[in-house]
């Protein structure tokens, strides 16, 4: 991924974006990419980036670690809320763990969009209030 920094505004929701994919794509291959390796190029972002691997840990491994009842069910709660078209994306990259191409394919949509659609449905499950921004804002 190609990083730079100082980014601002919607650059930085599509750096997250990036982030979050690539990241997922990371350990899907096998690797173990921490949010810090991500947050050192990007400082700014770095509350935004914890929150996100936080998200990536409990969709890439629904039944791991036991991620307390809790949690897991009010993240179902979350998700039952988002629209049925995310739902379905959720689904599909996060549970069934398809590939990008395919899902783009399956969904008839562009790839890209798809990624953008998955890395603010990942925001919104994270920070649905949005609290992260607010507190940004006041830095």
């Amino acid at each position: 991924m190609n990083r730079q920094n100082g980014c601002k505004g919607n650059s930085d929701l599509a750096t997250l974006g990036a982030i979050v994919a690539e990241a997922v794509d990371r350990r899907r291959d096998g690797q173990a990419p921490s949010a810090e390796e991500y947050w050192r190029h990007y400082p700014h972002l770095r509350s935004e980036i914890e929150a996100h691997f936080e998200t990536i840990a409990l969709l890439e491994s629904p039944l791991a670690g036991p991620l307390r009842r809790g949690a897991e069910r009010g993240a179902e709660a979350r998700i039952a809320s988002l629209p049925a078209d995310v739902q379905d994306l959720i689904a599909l990259r996060g549970g069934s763990k398809r590939p990008w191409d395919e899902i783009a394919r399956l969904l008839g949509r562009p790839e890209e969009e798809l990624r953008r659609a998955y890395a603010r449905a990942i925001k919104t499950l994270i920070d649905p209030a949005g609290h992260s921004e607010a507190r940004d804002r006041r830095r």
